[in-house]
């Protein structure tokens, strides 16, 4: 008998990635190799992470993501990165051993039904930030319970997403997941708010203290009359490091064109470094596109 993962703990889980097998122990991932029982081989991957559960991994292309015990890491057999260390606030409030993931669309889906909260990101947004370390871009949704997803993909199959929602012992129950505007749970269409904000652009000098003049935000005009409001919040941070905002809304009308509307920054905006906060909230579909500013 012969002990083929020696280090890294307890076996979490197995996913294929690519041509092979990884297996994610606690603290170290390993690799299977080959395609009969006489040219298999096993690979040690890496001993820098591990996973926290056992659903917490998914595969998209050639990427594995998975949760380990301090966020969300990328492993493409040879380069390992957290992507979540820019939003490690959110990560460090949710319990990573009962984590769930799936992909849905392309996209990652990883489920924390602790907190009731669910992130998503496209892998496409991946990208490197000034040191090195990965970053994806998620959208966070606060109130959307899973306790494990599952996809009706197949060829004969609904193409269905689903979850599996265990309330109480008395309620569990199988809900249809991403269905336009309407909640399972009650029958009824249910306003999901949706909130962007960007980082804090210092514009090549972080130190220098700037003039915010006019912004020019570009969104999505709406199906209808009541879905065409948007709230933006303007972000400064002063010479001083306190962080501090103004409020303005746009009505973008009703439409499926772009729509963009040029407004004067007011002085108190002046500063080292701007961000910009985007909200909407109804029953309709919201897009934000970016923005154009000046700045002297």
């Amino acid at each position: 008998e012969k002990e083929y993962f020696t280090d890294g703990g307890f076996i979490q889980q197995m996913i294929t990635q690519r041509d092979g097998l990884v297996i994610l122990l606690d603290n170290a991932l390993y690799g299977i190799t080959g395609n009969s029982w006489q040219n298999w081989s096993t690979q040690f991957l890496t001993s820098e992470k591990g996973a926290a559960g056992k659903r917490g991994a998914v595969v998209i292309g050639d990427e594995l993501y998975f949760m380990s015990r301090d966020g969300i890491y990328a492993y493409n057999g040879s380069r390992l990165s957290k992507v979540t260390k820019h939003i490690r606030t959110d990560m460090d409030t949710e319990d990573a051993s009962n984590c769930v993931a799936t992909a849905w669309k392309n996209e990652a889906w990883f489920s924390y039904p602790t907190s009731g909260r669910v992130y998503v990101f496209d892998p496409d947004t991946f990208r490197q930030d000034d040191v090195g370390d990965g970053r994806v871009s998620f959208t966070k949704f606060p109130t959307y319970t899973c306790h494990q997803f599952l996809t009706y993909t197949g060829a004969s199959d609904t193409g269905y997403f689903m979850g599996i929602k265990n309330f109480s012992a008395t309620a569990p129950r199988i809900e249809r997941l991403e269905n336009d505007d309407v909640d399972l749970s009650n029958g009824a269409t249910a306003t999901i708010p949706f909130v962007a904000l960007t980082k804090y652009y210092d514009f090549g000098n972080p130190h220098q203290n700037k003039t915010f003049r006019r912004l020019k935000p570009k969104v999505v005009e709406s199906s209808t009359t009541v879905g065409g409001t948007y709230t933006l919040r303007f972000y400064r941070q002063d010479k001083f490091g306190g962080a501090s905002y103004s409020v303005a809304t746009i009505t973008a009308g009703v439409g499926s064109n772009e729509y963009s509307r040029e407004l004067a920054l007011p002085p108190v905006q002046d500063g080292k470094t701007f961000a910009l906060y985007v909200s909407h909230d109804a029953q309709t579909t919201a897009k934000f596109l970016g923005f154009a500013i000046e700045v002297e």
